[in-house]
């Protein structure tokens, strides 16, 4: 019998047909195992559920969260577990999870109207005033007058002035800058400011032979120089020539036949400054 046309349909028909039955059979089989297996897992699953439901709603509680609506939930599913009715378990926990993420997010809205609220009031805050309360105290300050010491102790030494004193001054100051003391490092470079400013040429010294107020120079020799230092009208405490107050008592410093504001000189009968006004 010769193999014809009629009979490769029939063969590849039947191929086909035995090909779909056994998919078929294997779909079925698989789905039915899968469905065994996730029912022999449901008692593992609900009390997972039920754990990490407990554990979730602790966590919100601590910070402030709590819902009526979950807790009800949660019973509800506890009931359930013992019951055996595990898929129920499942919803029950899968709602009462729910229903606490929206308390949170709730939480977190109004947390962060009131915040604003707090806000609302308050000036902004300029970038200086931000830098002047992270800074630590005197720090700027600091800083920028041991750079004017510098550049006074450089401009003295430019002219041949001693600055010894000036430069022991400044190494304290930036030592206790490094150290963290910028209120000590403030006060040692002024110091050190004040000594460059009032340095004097090699072999030149000064002698103070009075404490009345006024300036009276007398040359003593070359390298003599005699001055008459002004002195507080308070407490007699010697000032340094653009000393503005006493640094003993605090008392401004007057100077005969000098206007205290402007340093213009003024009569003995004068009783204001006849260049800016001020009283003398």
């Amino acid at each position: 019998m010769a193999f014809g046309y009629v009979e490769a349909v029939i063969v590849f028909a039947f191929v086909g047909g035995m090909t779909a039955l056994i998919w078929y059979e294997l779909r079925t089989l698989r789905t039915r195992r899968l469905k065994v297996a996730e029912k022999g897992n449901l008692p593992e699953r609900s009390f997972n559920a039920l754990t990490t439901t407990r554990a979730i709603r602790e966590a919100l509680r601590n910070g402030g969260v709590e819902s009526a609506d979950a807790d009800i939930a949660l019973m509800r599913a506890e009931g359930a577990h013992d019951r055996g009715a595990y898929m129920e378990v499942i919803e029950l926990t899968t709602q009462a999870r729910e229903v606490l993420t929206r308390e949170r997010a709730q939480r977190r809205v109004q947390d962060d109207l009131a915040r604003l609220e707090r806000l609302k009031g308050d000036e902004e805050e300029t970038t200086k005033e931000k830098v002047a309360r992270e800074m630590p105290p005197n720090f700027v300050q600091a800083k920028f007058t041991l750079n004017l010491a510098r550049d006074a102790i450089d401009a003295s030494r430019g002219r041949g002035y001693e600055v010894a004193a000036a430069e022991a001054h400044f190494g304290r100051a930036q030592s206790a800058f490094d150290g963290g003391d910028h209120t000590l490092a403030l006060s040692t470079a002024l110091q050190a400011k004040r000594a460059a400013e009032e340095a004097l040429p090699p072999g030149v010294r000064v002698v103070v032979e009075t404490a009345k107020p006024g300036y009276v120079a007398q040359s003593a020799a070359p390298s003599l120089v005699t001055i008459s230092a002004p002195a507080c009208a308070n407490c007699g405490a010697t000032l340094a020539a653009d000393d503005e107050f006493c640094r003993k008592c605090g008392t401004a410093a007057r100077r005969k036949g000098v206007c205290p504001d402007c340093g213009a000189a003024v009569k003995p009968d004068d009783a204001f400054c006849r260049k800016c006004g001020a009283k003398v």
